[in-house]
């Protein structure tokens, strides 16, 4: 054979593809450089009315496998674009103007292969950014070293509680097997009103912290709009929020309503110990307003619970108590 025409044969022989067939985006996005695109011959040259097929062509090829190719089909590559097959073939010179044919019978264009290249080389390096990272992680974090097994473990096969590695393999007893709650999250939470708010509010301190914990007990967060509406019951039984949440807190109640009141159980806030206590610390001055005011108040209370309407609201809180309706 003419050596010059051997030549020729290994010279005219298409290229091998420039990366493995199984190269696909997953997930990385099409960037293209559109100075540089403005810039090439293949756009200048191309038609204005092609040009939105140019770009289509271009990006269909990034969601191909491999990423950026095509078969070498001109009617599959006209299909897969959406555009009518004679229109493409009537312009394929601008169309396919770059795009070259390789060893695996697919066309790859060198801007696309480029992109493609560009996003093995990213994706590579975040497998070796991860498998860094997790190698650091077990590095930091020793197994647990375990002490020999008893005797009895030797020969019962029994594993003890300290020997559970914490697997998840079947072996921990059935307390550990347990399924733990799940929490909320963090986000999740609604926003609550707490015991610095109710003391602005004009509740005691050690009241405030009695009743929340309470609440707390019963799993009742207290919202701002509970907490509103403890302020509207305090208001309907024509008592302070101090002294609602006082009566609350002595009975245990995880909230409040001025209809509770009537039960023959409800303990009531004695106004005469109030008077009689004595708080450690508390001057003379405060401690002799204080014995006034819970006088004023023991003294309203008993001229209120004797007028005519408070008669008739117990007499018919007995009478709905004795006929089992609710109260």
């Amino acid at each position: 054979m003419n050596p010059m025409r051997k030549l020729d044969i290994v010279s005219n022989a298409p290229p091998d593809p420039p990366y493995p067939a199984d190269l696909r985006a997953k997930g990385f996005t099409f960037a293209i450089d559109w100075e540089l695109v403005k810039q090439g011959r293949t756009w200048i040259l191309c038609p204005p009315e092609m040009r939105p097929w140019l770009m289509m062509l271009w990006a269909w090829s990034w969601t191909n496998s491999p990423a950026g190719s095509y078969e070498n089909d001109d009617e599959l590559i006209a299909a897969s674009i959406g555009m009518d097959y004679r229109l493409f073939m009537a312009h394929r010179d601008q169309l396919m103007r770059g795009w070259v044919l390789h060893s695996d019978d697919r066309l790859y264009h060198e801007h696309i292969t480029t992109l493609v290249l560009d996003m093995g080389g990213r994706r590579e390096k975040d497998r070796t950014r991860v498998a860094a990272w997790r190698a650091a992680r077990k590095a930091e974090t020793p197994a647990p070293v375990l002490p020999e097994f008893t005797d009895v473990a030797r020969n019962t096969g029994v594993r003890p509680r300290e020997y559970d590695t914490g697997t998840g393999s079947g072996t921990g007893t059935e307390e550990e097997k347990e399924k733990a709650p799940r929490k909320r999250g963090a986000g999740s939470a609604a926003p609550t009103v707490g015991v610095d708010q109710l003391v602005n509010d004009g509740v005691d301190r050690q009241h405030a912290i009695d009743w929340l914990t309470a609440r707390k007990a019963k799993r009742l967060p207290l919202t701002p709009t509970a907490w509103v509406d403890t302020k509207v019951e305090a208001s309907k039984a024509k008592m302070t929020i101090g002294e609602a949440i006082h009566t609350a807190a002595i009975n245990s109640w995880g909230g409040f309503r001025a209809s509770w009141l009537e039960k023959p159980d409800t303990k009531r806030i004695n106004f005469a110990d109030v008077a009689r206590m004595t708080v450690p610390g508390e001057s003379p001055e405060v401690e002799a307003a204080r014995r006034a005011a819970a006088k004023a108040e023991e003294d309203r209370q008993r001229a209120a619970s004797r007028t005519p309407e408070a008669i008739a609201a117990r007499e018919a809180a007995r009478a709905r108590l004795k006929s089992g309706k609710p109260t």
